[in-house]
């Protein structure tokens, strides 16, 4: 059964083993022992390190964590079953089995445990950007749907008539809510441009 966490994250935030990294380094022939470190890029210091056996089926992966400076520091094993799959030009090619869920992946995470993307319940930035543009765009509509304006098109300040009957606080109310999330849904889509810019 995968283990799940109360919140979803970001791979962002996530050290990550890649297998096809490690696969081409080779990383991974039996009896290898080694180490996997990650390095800040502002910093350029070493920022987490995990030791790793490599064994005929799997990889065992050790390490240390802890949540705050005041805490011990807890050890940590964890043994991460190895397939391969053969590929159409000759070869193999290798995936993690998550310990978890025993899914093939190519990426791991590490938070304290090691799990995959989905038991880890985590997004790529790229994901959780789109659903914030398009969760606003939608509610920005639902407003518009109500007040009888146009859904794909600007509202110029003199477009926005009161529907007939609706009092004008409710309109006053109205317009806020709508002038509020087609804000969110600007930013949100301004940003999500200039990610694909770069």
């Amino acid at each position: 059964m995968a283990y799940y966490w109360n919140k979803k994250g970001n791979t962002n935030r996530y050290k990550r083993i890649d297998v096809r990294y490690m696969q081409r380094k080779n990383l991974l022939n039996v009896g290898l022992s080694s180490s996997l470190e990650w390095i800040s890029q502002r910093t350029g210091k070493v920022v987490g390190r995990v030791d790793y056996e490599v064994r005929h089926d799997s990889v065992c992966f050790k390490y240390t964590v802890r949540s705050n400076p005041s805490e011990a520091w807890r050890p940590y094993n964890y043994l991460v079953p190895i397939t391969h799959t053969s590929c159409n030009y000759g070869g193999t090619r290798a995936w993690f089995n998550c310990p978890h869920c025993l899914k093939r992946v190519a990426v791991l995470y590490i938070d304290e445990q090691i799990a995959c993307r989905t038991c880890h319940k985590l997004n790529y930035s790229s994901q959780q950007q789109t659903k914030g543009t398009w969760q606003e765009r939608d509610r920005m509509n639902k407003v518009r749907e109500k007040l009888g304006w146009p859904l794909i098109k600007d509202v110029s300040f003199w477009e926005r008539i009161k529907p007939k009957g609706m009092h004008w606080k409710t309109f006053e109310k109205l317009c806020q809510e709508h002038d509020l999330y087609e804000r969110r849904f600007l930013v949100f889509f301004s940003a999500g441009l200039d990610m694909s810019i770069h």
